[in-house]
């Protein structure tokens, strides 16, 4: 088509819509008539409004050349490990239930870290697009450490009648399911660094009083009262 941008030659735009129109139903192909067109000029996109089926389309096109370029939202870097040599992030805020806010050094790092493609690129690059209006809000460079990972398995009354409803009503089994949730994990290791820090503490209290008399108890009791 004249005036038609191509990031591919022909032959690639052609061999990827041919595998878009093998691999979507009719019905499909239909709601995503802009997808096939897009990737046939090597451009995808991927989000959580499209179909699974064409998102999983998008994906091995990217990673086979097919679609050099995809444009897509943050869970993109969150779900499908899939490298590129180059990252833009288009914008350093991100909208939650509250408004918008600053992208967390986790997301910062989970994003610009998908650049450079092992055994292909020697580095990676990662672009931030900055907001003429608001040049303050990019970074000027990438934060050394995320934030810690904190567990947001909340337990409600619905949800334990929803376990025991598919899991029935043994306290045991249910203790083990939720033993393997983040949540369950995190709570495990406190409560193992809790006992750790116990038994040390009994240990240097054992090695301080190693010897004394009760006699000699009884003399520091009365003092320090």
């Amino acid at each position: 088509m004249a005036g038609r941008f191509h990031l591919v030659a022909p032959e690639t735009g052609d061999a990827a819509a041919r595998r878009f129109d093998a691999d979507l139903s009719e019905s499909s192909r239909g709601l995503h008539a802009s997808l096939r067109r897009c990737v046939s000029s090597g451009i995808g996109y991927h989000h959580a409004g499209m179909l699974p089926s064409a998102k999983r389309l998008v994906e091995p096109l990217f990673v086979e050349g097919l679609a050099p370029v995809v444009f897509c939202t943050e869970p993109f870097s969150l779900g499908v490990n899939y490298p590129a040599k180059t990252v833009v992030i288009g914008q350093v805020t991100k909208r939650d239930d509250h408004g918008f806010r600053p992208l967390t050094n986790r997301e910062f790092l989970q994003m610009a870290g998908r650049a450079g493609r092992r055994g292909q690129d020697r580095r990676g690059y990662a672009y931030i697009c900055v907001d003429p209006a608001y040049p303050d809000e990019a970074p000027t460079e990438a934060p050394d450490t995320p934030e810690p990972v904190t567990p947001q398995t909340a337990i409600t009354p619905d949800g334990v009648l929803q376990l025991i409803d598919g899991l029935g009503p043994d306290r045991d089994r249910l203790r083990r399911y939720m033993g393997k949730s983040f949540g369950g994990f995190a709570w495990a290791r406190a409560r193992a660094g809790a006992a750790a820090s116990r038994d040390a503490a009994r240990r240097a209290l054992d090695e301080a009083f190693a010897g004394v008399g009760c006699g000699d108890l009884e003399k520091c009791a009365a003092f320090w009262k």
